[in-house]
């Protein structure tokens, strides 16, 4: 199974200053696009997620909060930031983190997930 998600990155100013990172899923192929980890009571952002949490955390705020999950996904993330150098840090690391879940998606999904009958005999 092939894995592939098109990221667009945004950086910006803002007032204050602020300096404004927004990570958004632009295409998705063999994997969910909500790849952001939420933390349901807090609304902050957790982590790129792993692909456990592809598997495991719900897409909307309400499910995690209805089932007791305390996490849930978005395919989005923004993050604001007080100095360039820590946004800038968080971009670089986001995108990072993002390549590491396609590849390890993949690898789960396609080689680990599943079953497999062997037979051994005696020489």
């Amino acid at each position: 199974m092939s894995v592939r998600l098109d990221i667009e990155q945004s950086r910006s100013v803002i007032e204050g200053p602020i300096y404004r990172v927004v990570t958004a899923v632009d295409y998705n192929l063999g994997i969910d696009r909500n790849i952001f980890v939420f933390n349901a009571e807090t609304d902050v952002f957790e982590h790129v997620a792993t692909p456990w949490d592809i598997d495991n955390t719900p897409t909307d705020k309400q499910t995690a909060l209805n089932t007791g999950i305390d996490y849930y996904r978005l395919d989005t993330v923004t993050k604001d930031s007080d100095t360039v150098a820590e946004a800038s840090t968080f971009a670089a690391y986001t995108l990072g983190r993002i390549s590491s879940l396609a590849q390890a998606y993949e690898l789960v999904e396609s080689d680990f997930v599943g079953s497999n009958t062997y037979s051994y005999t005696g020489s």
